[in-house]
């Protein structure tokens, strides 16, 4: 793979014309491994993968001794094969966008390709929609001739992203170059003519209310090169004045989450040997992933919302252990807390808090997120607002570089002047169209200014905010764009 320029062309096209793309001229080495297996993801989300070490050779390229860019070799060297449940500590580093049990979190959406974990359809149409209720019983299975039907690709490459920080299936390092996974394919998925997935779909309770829903299982090639099995779940809700439903009763508060896919296995008959556990989540991640003291680390939290009513902005504040403790982190610029934006219905949003990683925490330290850490929100559960995940237990250490840090969005916000009198300017720039929201915020989460909301087109933005309406003290301003969010704290003076 390669990136960046060199002369009037990129480097990945010289590469593609001198060497051939992935190697494509050189003698390969390559190990197939056949499935052939019956399992049954009856309780959890069930993958099977090759398990892989990765050697990566990074080489500048010049021209006239100018930098022009980057190649970068990929050496895979396979350990295993294997299936494995996906709250396994062997599926670690995979993220879910679902809770298995929790019917809301299963979205629909206008079109099954809009699912942003979908790259290809095999099999999804709503024909095969099922309406569940006390005495339901369905099957669906896909079958090879379902390939054949949709056209879909009966082979797939799949590939790895690699830079400073990737966006999605990938892998953090300290690379001077970006790579995407179109240009770093390591493997290649091939599905036989007996290929079968079956999901079998039964009944569910009536004694407790009018609880039916429909389901609708899909199955698409998914962004990373595997071959999903999904659903779609839609609760029945009454037309407009209507009979209420169980669901409408029950979910008609909002409700904003962390993803706990071990909140209730003890009542679901299965052993945790410590209760924490039930609040640990995927929902919250960490770039760089195995930082050093004195790093800045990036908090990623999504912040789903699973009820049928949008939520109102809530504040997320951070923590070095339980936030019981008030052990609060405090952010890059001073904050101590983030806010949300409007969450639709069975929607979510990605918030990024950025600090500084102080000495004493130990290796492996558990950093906690909690919603609404005052409690002044209602909503249907208080058990999924806070969260842990475990900073620096990725087991991946680069060798001879340096962590490179990217910017959140475009290049991160500027506030000036910082303590403020009158007017205050914040800057930022947009690469690409966009939704941009900007506002202010005091220390209570109470929204004071909305500087800024809408679609907007790429330029670099100066933001005047007008104060001196504003009492003295200390407020934040979140900046969003698409879905990705950062704060920082402001100063006023009189």
């Amino acid at each position: 793979g390669a990136g960046g320029t060199f002369g009037p062309i990129g480097v990945s096209a010289k590469v593609t014309a001198k060497y051939g793309e992935k190697f494509s001229n050189t003698d390969n080495n390559t190990q197939k491994v056949t499935v052939i297996t019956e399992v049954s993801a009856k309780d959890d989300d069930l993958i099977y993968a090759t398990v892989c070490d990765y050697d990566a050779w990074e080489y500048p390229v010049y021209e006239n001794d100018t930098l022009r860019g980057y190649i970068l070799a990929l050496e895979p060297k396979l350990t295993e094969n294997r299936w494995f449940p996906s709250k396994s500590w062997s599926a670690f580093s995979y993220v879910p966008d679902h809770e298995v049990g929790n019917i809301l979190s299963y979205r629909e959406y206008a079109q099954f390709i809009d699912n942003p974990l979908s790259d290809e359809t095999i099999r999804a149409n709503t024909g095969d929609s099922y309406v569940l209720d006390a005495s339901s019983s369905y099957n669906w299975t896909l079958m090879f001739s379902d390939f054949n039907s949709s056209s879909a690709s009966t082979t797939k490459e799949i590939g790895l992203e690699v830079s400073a920080e990737v966006s999605g299936w990938g892998v953090s390092v300290g690379a001077s170059g970006s790579y995407n996974s179109s240009e770093l394919s390591t493997h290649e998925t091939q599905v036989g003519d007996q290929i079968t997935i079956k999901a079998e779909i039964r009944n569910v309770d009536l004694g407790i209310g009018e609880t039916r829903y429909t389901v609708t299982p899909y199955s698409y090639w998914s962004k990373n090169g595997s071959l999903t099995l999904d659903y779609a779940v839609r609760p029945e809700v009454p037309q407009t004045s209507g009979t209420p439903t169980w669901w409408t009763d029950n979910y008609d508060v909002q409700d904003p989450a962390f993803i706990l896919p071990w909140r209730y296995d003890p009542e679901k008959g299965f052993t945790l040997q410590d209760q924490v556990k039930r609040r640990q989540t995927k929902s919250i991640t960490f770039h760089p992933e195995n930082p050093q003291v004195g790093d800045t680390v990036k908090i990623k939290a999504r912040i789903h919302n699973f009820s049928l009513e949008t939520c109102e902005p809530v504040k997320v504040s951070f923590y070095f252990d339980d936030p019981a403790n008030n052990n609060i982190i405090t952010g890059l610029n001073g904050e101590t807390f983030m806010m949300t934006n409007s969450i639709l219905a069975r929607q979510s949003e990605l918030l990024i808090f950025p600090f500084v990683l102080p000495s004493g925490l130990g290796s492996s330290p558990r950093i906690y997120a909690s919603i609404d850490p005052d409690n002044t929100i209602t909503e249907i559960h208080k058990n999924n607002n806070i969260g842990f995940n475990i900073l620096g237990n990725q087991g991946f250490q680069p060798v001879g570089v340096e962590s490179l840090d990217a910017p959140i969005v475009g290049a991160i916000s500027k506030l000036y002047p910082n303590p403020a009198l009158a007017i205050a300017s914040i800057q930022f720039e947009l690469k690409q169209p966009a939704f941009v929201s900007l506002k202010v915020y005091d220390m209570q989460g109470k929204e004071v200014k909305n500087l800024l909301e809408g679609n907007e087109t790429p330029s670099i933005y100066d933001v005047s905010f007008d104060t001196r309406n504003l009492e003295a003290g200390v407020y934040v301003y979140r900046l969003q764009i698409n879905d990705v969010s950062e704060t920082q704290k402001l100063v006023l003076v009189k």
